[in-house]
């Protein structure tokens, strides 16, 4: 029989997959067909969900980042980036758009630094009560 430090413990290694982002990805002409898009869970530390639109109001890029639009390398000139910190969230269109190179969150439904801390609060005190 596990203690409940044991369970506490299987729970606290099991948060980095619990918070890891889920963002569709694609590029180039694929991400004009939402079957084509690939849902990957993002590394530990990746903050965002990013897809980039060209002056055709055509989206060309989606997936995961941990900068923030101004500070992702690569954007054309002209290109609008959009970052969201939600499951899913860059597959579904922002309800602005913002001008090029902007930082325009949409989508957020919460942190998953929210959920991180919250479970963490809450077994810290079981690990340590005799």
């Amino acid at each position: 029989m596990l203690t409940v430090k044991q369970v506490a413990f299987c729970m606290l290694l099991a948060l980095p997959v619990i918070a890891a982002l889920i963002c569709e990805t694609c590029d180039g002409e694929s991400c004009s067909e939402p079957d084509r898009w690939v849902q990957l869970l993002c590394s530990g530390e990746t903050r965002y969900c990013y897809r980039l639109v060209d002056q055709g109001d055509q989206v060309y890029r989606r997936g995961c980042t941990a900068l923030n639009c101004t500070m992702m390398p690569g954007i054309s000139v002209g290109s609008t980036c959009n970052v969201c910190d939600s499951d899913k969230c860059n597959g579904r269109k922002p309800i602005r758009q913002t001008s090029a190179g902007g930082g325009d969150v949409w989508g957020s439904t919460g942190s998953t630094l929210d959920l991180l801390s919250s479970v963490i609060l809450c077994i810290l005190p079981v690990l340590f009560v005799q």
